[in-house]
């Protein structure tokens, strides 16, 4: 099975043909239009060739067989795929306590639901680790101590592995921002343990390399199950 997972910068009318390129069984977008309003009810026109569509504000799951909706709220999506429980996620770009808050609310819902076997993707807007954001030539301070703190409760609490670590260290997200380098590796995807020999990830650049695309990489999960 394979998983791809893309923040589009509000470009999924411009990028879902170089997506459907790479043969995806499941599809998680972030940011996949513009979202000043609720326009959810036009995701189903946008990723056509995929049978299966849910879709908030923020988000897009999309797959080529029928899943069933556990939650949905405007910034968490959790579809259940035969036997294995998939999160797409965008997390607030704004302040730390939101970026918090956003964890506190996903813990709950895993727990609330009793879910063991489960991918966790999308766009975190943190760096997990220090050395994972970079302004220029320093790190960057836009994660609070706190932040990292609480994902990595996260991780422990519910038995997951960030797979981003398992591959040499690129950046997911790159922008220019005051004449520096803005570059993160913040588009993660976490999975259960006894799915961690199962998963392989690798990331495709050319969504952020490319003129008139988008300012995230797209990260792609093998999952042999």
């Amino acid at each position: 099975m394979r998983v791809l997972c893309l923040n589009c910068n509000r470009a999924s009318k411009r990028l879902y043909g170089e997506i459907m390129q790479k043969n995806p069984d499941i599809v998680l977008l972030q940011e996949w239009i513009s979202h000043k309003k609720d326009r959810s009810d036009e995701a189903q026109s946008i990723v056509h060739s995929l049978g299966c569509v849910s879709s908030t504000r923020y988000l897009v799951t999309a797959s080529n067989q029928d899943h069933i909706i556990l939650h949905k709220s405007e910034r968490i999506l959790v579809t259940q795929h035969d036997d294995i429980v998939v999160i797409n996620t965008y997390f607030p770009a704004g302040k730390t306590r939101d970026r918090i808050e956003h964890m506190e609310n996903l813990s709950k819902i895993i727990q609330d639901f009793g879910i063991n076997s489960m991918l966790i993707a999308g766009d975190f807007n943190l760096a997990p680790q220090l050395e994972d954001g970079w302004y220029g030539d320093d790190f960057s301070n836009f994660t609070k101590k706190a932040e990292r703190i609480y994902f990595q409760k996260l991780l422990t609490d519910f038995d997951l592995h960030d797979m981003g670590t398992e591959i040499e260290w690129a950046p997911t997200f790159e922008r220019q921002i005051k004449g520096k380098s803005s570059r993160f590796r913040c588009d993660l995807f976490l999975v259960s343990s006894e799915l961690i020999s199962s998963s392989r990830l690798s990331y495709d650049h050319s969504f952020r390399t490319q003129e008139g695309m988008s300012d995230h990489s797209a990260l792609l999960l093998e999952l042999s199950i």
